[in-house]
């Protein structure tokens, strides 16, 4: 099955159609064309860009093949509601054999997530349900970095560097995601969150390194010319995943590392650089 990340574009006119969401990276367009289209304040300029980046998209994922009824849906969007174009949406990805994924969260690492503005104006959400949604992945981001504070190996290798490994925690992460999905259910009622369902989308399992169901390790050094960090990630939906920075500053690593800042052996460890 072929899997596209939807680049969903509001202040767009609602019945242009599906081909409209599919979007490539900025920099597949011309320099100067994107450029300039992006610097433009005219509605026409913004939609003529993100149809060539669609058209684009589609191209290049269909091996060069474009054809505009594969893409566009039956009948118009306007008019319609946000669950009612996202359940036409996800009834033409179905019968084209396509993966319609929506960024349902926003957030930068180590960070509660909070609400996208593709979920609040897909689903509808009033500034309530937005807020309700949002207390409940506080709450859960909360409860997984005490988690993993609290289960926290740290030691130091021959050479000084420090090393953090945070092992799984699959019972009491099962427990964070039942609570955000009885969120979900109550804050979207019936309908909304059938249409959720069917979205088939795993985001709310991964989030938070997977509510435990992924054993983390975290590797900190230090040079003259700052903190050099590795994270690493096993195991969960997403299978094994490295990231790694050089000549990090300590309030970046602090964002990194979340509540395991404060873990007494790290601060001894990073007491003892300086």
């Amino acid at each position: 099955m072929k899997t596209f990340i939807v680049g969903l574009v509001f202040g767009v006119a609602a019945g242009w159609g599906l081909a409209q969401l599919w979007s490539p990276k900025p920099e597949q367009l011309p320099v100067a064309e994107r450029v300039a289209a992006e610097k433009s304040a005219k509605p026409e300029a913004r939609r003529e860009m993100e149809a060539k980046r669609a058209a684009a998209s589609v191209a290049a994922a269909d091996g060069g093949r474009f054809s505009e009824e594969r893409v566009a849906p039956k009948k118009s969007l306007a008019g319609l509601s946000g669950v009612e174009q996202l359940t036409e949406l996800l009834q033409l990805a179905q019968e084209r054999k396509f993966q319609l994924q929506i960024s349902l969260l926003e957030g930068r690492a180590a960070e509660p997530r909070t609400c996208s503005k593709a979920f609040r104006e897909f689903f509808d959400l009033t500034d309530a349900e937005v807020a309700e949604i949002d207390q409940a992945m506080a709450d859960a981001h909360r409860t997984q970095q005490k988690l993993m504070a609290e289960r926290a190996v740290v030691k130091t290798d021959a050479a000084g560097a420090l090393r953090i490994e945070v092992p799984f925690f699959v019972e009491e992460g099962g427990q964070i995601f039942d609570e955000i999905n009885g969120t979900m259910a109550r804050v979207l009622g019936a309908e909304r969150k059938r249409v959720l369902d069917q979205m088939k989308t795993r985001e709310l399992e991964d989030i938070y390194d997977g509510l435990g169901t992924k054993a983390v390790s975290f590797d900190l050094s230090k040079s003259a010319q700052g903190f050099s960090w590795k994270r690493s990630s096993t195991g969960g939906a997403g299978g094994s995943a490295t990231m790694s920075s050089m000549a990090m500053k300590p309030e970046a690593v602090q964002q990194q590392l979340g509540a395991l800042y404060s873990h007494p052996a790290v601060q001894a460890w990073l007491k003892a650089q300086k």
